[in-house]
């Protein structure tokens, strides 16, 4: 009986070895995948401020140039009304001289006129004097015939010229009278429009003034919005690098998990090689004793189940949508001379869809030992579910997938009886969970 008990715990213990040997090593690539995630909704945020950075750039510097045109047409005009102000400047300085010119001849016209009017009195008086005597007494006192006539002649010229010269000298008077009116209206005039331009020069400088603090401003905030871009754009850049490094670090996992899975895989072929001829022997005695001794071979429904199980609180999906029969539970059973079930299998005709139960990353798909063709899912809470025995992938590794989509196809790759599906859930720390309390 010893003989019989020692064969039968070693292939217990070399069942439960297999289970785990079949098992991939997925944590640290699932975290990996996880990093990857992360840094891509990183990315993504880092990508719109950088947007939203050279959206902000381009505006200003559209302003920028709008305003650098203005200024130039601003300081075009200055130049302009400045040129116009000096010739305003410098008329109303010519018609300023003219007036003093025109007020120096009105004074001398005057001063010309009164001179003139006192020598005509002068002579008025002188001829009243001759006037006050009679023709005769002047015709007595005269020397000859001749001068007597000569001296009424002369008298009369006299007279005459005076009349004459005070009416050019009223007449010059009155046109320096005019003169000096139009001197003053230009004056008056050129004052105004000095004014003017003066007022409008000072309108364009301080518009100008007003210009040049815009563009200061300006600069200053294109220059910031130009440190912004650079600085999201480094970030972006940063962070492409990293997804880069992530990837590279991601695949060489799964590479290197790969590698110890096949590795594992040998040597479980080379223990279970060395104990084959006691498995032989004691498979019948060892089927019995698990019956009856040591397995806990769990009740299975008296009919499959007509309709879908239903949801739990982790919000599970049936992985086979249509087909709800389960034809091996979780736990010991006597399959393959008495192993421990990791899972659930639920048959179903080959080329069947699979769908992810539960929303995550796609960690693995390939070629893994008694599972057969396998798809390993990531969750957010740190569990994975497994999907064994496909016969074909609808994703790869590093995908997100969503509840409920289509993620393979049921087959018989691997250890298998028949095309079914082969369900695991495990934990976060990686060990399997009975698929069944979670619907």
């Amino acid at each position: 009986m010893l003989k019989t008990v020692r064969p039968f715990r070693l292939l217990v213990a070399l069942a439960m070895m297999l289970a785990l040997f079949a098992t991939p090593v997925t944590a640290s690539s699932s975290q990996t995948a996880r990093e990857i995630e992360s840094a891509k909704a990183t990315r993504d945020r880092y990508n719109q401020r950088l947007a939203e950075a050279r959206a902000n750039q381009n505006a200003l510097q559209n302003q920028t140039n709008q305003l650098s045109s203005d200024l130039a047409w601003i300081q075009s005009r200055n130049e302009e009304q400045r040129e116009l102000c000096e010739l305003l400047l410098q008329q109303k300085n010519d018609a300023l001289m003219v007036m003093a010119q025109t007020a120096n001849d009105y004074a001398d016209a005057v001063e010309a006129l009164e001179e003139k009017k006192g020598q005509y009195a002068a002579r008025l008086r002188i001829m009243f004097d001759y006037t006050g005597q009679s023709m005769f007494d002047a015709f007595l006192e005269a020397d000859s015939l001749q001068g007597f006539f000569t001296t009424v002649e002369f008298m009369k010229l006299i007279s005459d010229s005076d009349e004459q010269m005070i009416e050019e000298l009223t007449a010059a008077r009155e046109e320096c009278d005019l003169r000096k009116a139009d001197a003053e209206a230009a004056a008056t005039e050129m004052e105004r429009l000095v004014e003017e331009a003066d007022a409008a020069l000072a309108e364009l400088q301080s518009n100008e003034m007003m210009a040049n603090s815009r563009m200061y401003d300006l600069k200053n905030e294109l220059s910031a919005a130009n440190n912004e871009a650079a600085a999201w754009a480094a970030e972006s850049a940063a962070i492409n690098n990293e997804i880069a490094n992530l990837t590279a670090q991601y695949n060489s996992q799964i590479e290197a998990e790969r590698r110890a899975e096949a590795a594992r895989q040998e040597a479980a072929r080379q223990e279970a090689a060395r104990q084959e001829a006691a498995r032989r022997e004691a498979a019948r005695l060892e089927a019995e004793r698990q019956a009856s001794q040591t397995q806990t071979k769990p009740a299975q429904p008296a009919t499959p189940p007509a309709a879908p199980p239903p949801s739990s609180g982790g919000g599970y999906a049936w992985p086979v949508p249509g087909h709800y029969r389960v034809s091996s539970y979780f736990g010991y059973r006597n399959l393959f001379g008495g192993t421990y079930h990791s899972g659930i299998d639920v048959p179903a005709p080959s080329g069947t869809p699979i769908v992810a139960a539960k929303s995550g990353v796609v960690l693995l798909t390939g070629f893994r030992g008694n599972y057969g063709r396998l798809i390993t899912i990531a969750h957010s809470d740190g569990t994975q579910t497994y999907y064994a025995h496909c016969s074909g992938f609808a994703v790869s590794p590093g995908q997100t997938v969503s509840r409920g989509q289509t993620i393979g196809y049921v087959g018989n790759t691997g250890r298998s009886t028949g095309p079914h599906l082969h369900f695991e859930i495990r934990n976060a720390k990686g060990t399997a969970v009975n698929p069944m309390s979670y619907y």
